[in-house]
């Protein structure tokens, strides 16, 4: 190749700078690092089995209009493991909103790109198939795609070791959501449509994915639980509730025993609900939002018995105080803006009162 073929952009990689590629070999290894990444993201934001993501063909993306009027990314594949036929069934997965940088669109575009430019090493139309060849039922295993994560894992540099499993990032795909759209136990069918609804409306019928879903909103529920019991600082009624009973609970001495209290209450059924701006112990007899997922918000919570504020919601509390403050001002100049500006001033003072109760001296708390 002589002086290798000149890179448009550079490559940085193992530690090295490539600004060309020097020869076939190191080319073929760059190629396969390619094709390791896109089988991760389209794992990591899809939460499909190994065998799915085995079986995606190269034309497997679908747009479809979501709520709101923004449009949902599919990636239709084939199920295996809960199908009658050995050749299983078809379904789609959602891969998120449908934008022009959405990862799992990039990762497929990736794929067909290269399947085009050596068409001779593609066996067939499967989107894996630059890779491996023509897929078969015994290629698509768990062990090939761990394979892929292991050896990627290695040449990126990680700084520990780790031995990684494809089913791993289902595993993870389901606490992603969990934690990043704050869905809380009750909301989960309503919230975040795209995977819950669509589950259940047979656009994925993944009720496996379902649980895992479910398992880590459990144990996320259980945990911001188990912090607010081992906090001396909280708002909300149901903060204040708390905070004459969790003594044995508190600080580092009381942190183990507070999460583990935590868990057992979310197993033996407690409803745990858990969002950006608190926790809430639910109880329909005193529910503002009387179970109704509509009313549920920081207007409806904030007086609402069930609610706790903790440590870990006070950057929510401050950024919503600040914003409310800014938009007070903005208008207090504006001609007949008295009665807006009042009103704004009593949701300042509230969301200040959670605020400097999270903040305030040990056993303060905000009614």
């Amino acid at each position: 190749m002589g002086r290798g073929l000149p890179l448009a952009s550079p490559i940085v990689w193992q530690g090295r700078t490539y600004t060309a590629i020097p020869d076939v070999r190191t080319l073929l290894r760059l190629r396969g690092q390619l094709v390791y990444a896109c089988y991760i993201v389209i794992a990591s934001h899809t939460g499909m089995r190994a065998s799915e993501i085995g079986a995606i063909q190269s034309e497997c993306l679908e747009t479809l209009a979501g709520d709101g009027g923004q449009p949902l990314l599919f990636v239709r594949s084939r199920v295996f493991k809960t199908a009658a036929e050995v050749d299983g069934f078809e379904t789609r997965w959602v891969a998120g909103r449908d934008r022009p940088g959405n990862p799992v669109r990039l990762a497929v575009q990736v794929m067909v790109e290269l399947c085009s430019i050596h068409p001779a090493e593609a066996g067939a139309s499967g989107l894996w198939a630059i890779a491996n060849g023509c897929w078969t039922s015994g290629l698509r295993s768990n062990r090939t795609f761990s394979l892929w994560t292991n050896r990627f894992a290695r040449t990126s540099g990680l700084p520990r070791p780790w031995t990684f499993s494809s089913h791993q990032f289902r595993k993870t795909f389901a606490r992603w959501i969990v934690i990043h759209h704050k869905v809380d136990m009750l909301a989960l069918r309503d919230h975040f449509k795209h995977v819950s609804v669509i589950m259940t409306d047979r656009y994925v019928g993944d009720v496996e994915l379902r649980e895992l879903i479910g398992d880590a909103q459990s144990e996320e529920a259980a945990y911001q639980l188990g912090q607010c019991m081992n906090s001396d600082r909280l708002a909300g009624k149901a903060g204040e509730e708390l905070l004459r009973a969790n003594g044995r609970f508190r600080g580092e001495a009381g942190r183990t025993a507070a999460m583990e209290y935590a868990k057992k209450m979310v197993a033996d059924g407690f409803v745990v609900l858990n969002n950006e701006f608190g926790i809430c112990l639910y109880a329909a007899e005193t529910a503002r939002c009387q179970g109704d997922l509509a009313r549920v918000g920081v207007e409806t919570c904030l007086r609402c018995a069930n609610a706790i504020f903790g440590p870990q919601h006070l950057p929510f509390w401050r950024e919503l105080s600040s914003d409310a403050i800014v938009l007070r001002d903005s208008i207090a100049t504006i001609p007949h803006s008295e009665t807006a500006v009042a009103a704004l001033d009593e949701r300042i003072s509230a969301f200040s009162g959670v605020v400097s109760k999270i903040e305030g001296a040990s056993g303060d708390v905000a009614s």
